[in-house]
């Protein structure tokens, strides 16, 4: 639980101009293709960075975007975060 509560504080203080909310735990499976790391929930993959994954996209616009974290937490279970700017 220190970890998380760790990691909220550096997301609240790196996101803090970036709209972001908690949206729920999810089950995931991490893989590894062509020796990168990923984790693979509904058949999506999303990238390791440090200690979670993220996947990120552009608006239509090319000036925003958007995207979503998985927190590790437990038994294969993760927390997803979507974020915009």
């Amino acid at each position: 639980m220190v970890d998380i509560m760790k990691f909220m504080q550096k997301l609240i203080e790196d996101m803090n101009d970036i709209g972001w909310m908690i949206e729920k735990i999810v089950d995931g499976k991490k893989v590894v293709k062509n020796d990168d790391n990923y984790l693979e929930i509904d058949g999506e993959l999303y990238d390791e960075q440090d200690n979670f994954y993220i996947k990120q996209w552009t608006d239509s616009c090319g000036d925003g975007y958007y995207g979503v974290i998985f927190y590790p937490l437990e038994n294969n279970k993760y927390l997803k975060i979507n974020y915009s700017c």
